[in-house]
C-alpha cells in the first residue's frame, strides 16, 4: 500500500482554475460588469456558459476515474462490489445534471407539495424544497456508499478521508449555501458573494474528489498519467499484488 499522498500537477491546475473563476466573477461584479457578454460567459450562477461546462467536466472526470477503478475491481458475482459501479454512475449523473438542469426541474415539480403549489409565503421562496426531496436523501446515499467502501478498500483510510472531505465541501456548499439564498436580497453584494462562495465550494469540493480518485487508483498501483502508454500488456489489476504498476490515461 502507498502511504504518502501526492498532489498531481493537473489537480493543482484545477485548484487554480477554481479560484480564478471565482476571482474573475467577483472582480467583474465590483467593476460594474463592463462587458455583458463576458459577464454572461463567466457567470457562476449561469447556465450554458464556461463555468457550467467546467463544473460538468469536473464531475465527469470523477466519474471517469472511478469508472476505471470499477473496471479493475468489479466482480459480477460479488454483491458488495456493485458499489464500485454505483459510485461513478452517480457522478456521471451529476455531470449530466450540471448541463441538463435536472435538479432545477425537480425543484419546480416539488412546489406541488407546498401550500397553494407556490413557494410564496414559505421559508424557501427562492429555492423551494428541492433540498429535502433530493439534497438530503443524496447525502444519506453517499454516507451509505462510504460505509460500504470502508469495508471494501481496507487500509486506505486516507483515501476515504479525502473522499469525505470532497463530498462534504461539495454538498455542503450546494445545500447549506443554497438555502442561504432564501434569506438574502435577490441582488447586490451579499447575493453575489453567496453565489461566489457556493459555486467555489462546489468546484473545490469536486477537485478534491478528483484528487481522491487519483489517490485511490495510485494506492492500487494504477497510475494516472498524461503520457502515452508504452506497454499495455501489463494492464491487469491482478498483477498489482506482485508490485507491477498499471497505467491508465
Amino acid at each position: 500500500m502507498i502511504n504518502s499522498i501526492r498532489l498531481p500537477w493537473f489537480v493543482v491546475v484545477l485548484f487554480v482554475i477554481d479560484f480564478a473563476l471565482a476571482g474573475v466573477f467577483i472582480t467583474d461584479y465590483f467593476i460594474g460588469s463592463p462587458v455583458q457578454a463576458l459577464s454572461n460567459f463567466i457567470d457562476l450562477d449561469g447556465e450554458c456558459n464556461f463555468s457550467a461546462w467546467y463544473s460538468s467536466l469536473q464531475l465527469f472526470a470523477v466519474g471517469l476515474l472511478l469508472g476505471v477503478f470499477a473496471y479493475f475491481n468489479f466482480k459480477r458475482t460479488d454483491a458488495k462490489s456493485w458499489v464500485f459501479v454505483f459510485l461513478p454512475a452517480i457522478f456521471f449523473l451529476l455531470s449530466l445534471d450540471e448541463s441538463a438542469q435536472i435538479h432545477e426541474w425537480i425543484a419546480e415539480q416539488s412546489d406541488t407539495f407546498l401550500p397553494g403549489k407556490s413557494r410564496e409565503n414559505t421559508p424557501f421562496p427562492v429555492t423551494g424544497i428541492w433540498i429535502f426531496f433530493l439534497g438530503f436523501p443524496f447525502l444519506a446515499l453517499m454516507l451509505f456508499i462510504f460505509i460500504k467502501l470502508k469495508v471494501l478498500i481496507r487500509g486506505r483510510g486516507h483515501v476515504l478521508a479525502m473522499f469525505l472531505a470532497g463530498v462534504t465541501v461539495f454538498l455542503g456548499s450546494a445545500t447549506t449555501l443554497d438555502l442561504l439564498e432564501n434569506f438574502l436580497p435577490s441582488e447586490g453584494t451579499l447575493r453575489t458573494l453567496q453565489i461566489m462562495f457556493e459555486e467555489l465550494g462546489e468546484m473545490v469540493g469536486v477537485t478534491i474528489l478528483i484528487w481522491a480518485s487519483c489517490e485511490l487508483l495510485r494506492s492500487y498501483n494504477l497510475k494516472v498519467s498524461m503520457n502515452p502508454i508504452v506497454d499495455a500488456s501489463t494492464n491487469s489489476f491482478d498483477r498489482q499484488e506482485s508490485g507491477e504498476s498499471n497505467e491508465t490515461r
